[in-house]
């Protein structure tokens, strides 16, 4: 056995975790925008940005 398999599954390094959560972070803020605009504001365009930002989780995890 190695040590490695010893310690268990490995965690993703830090960096990736704020990349992940930076853009899913800005995503939201995008569609949180778009929907807010105008009267209405452009829910399509706000939805696919939230569905883009699930796609990365979904990715990450």
């Amino acid at each position: 056995m190695s040590v490695q398999s010893d310690l268990g599954p490995s965690m993703p390094p830090r960096i990736r975790v704020y990349q992940v959560a930076y853009d899913v972070e800005r995503l939201a803020h995008l569609a949180r925008e778009l929907a807010s605009t105008g009267p209405g504001g452009d829910v399509r365009r706000a939805l696919a940005k939230l569905e883009e930002a699930r796609g990365m989780l979904a990715d990450f995890l």
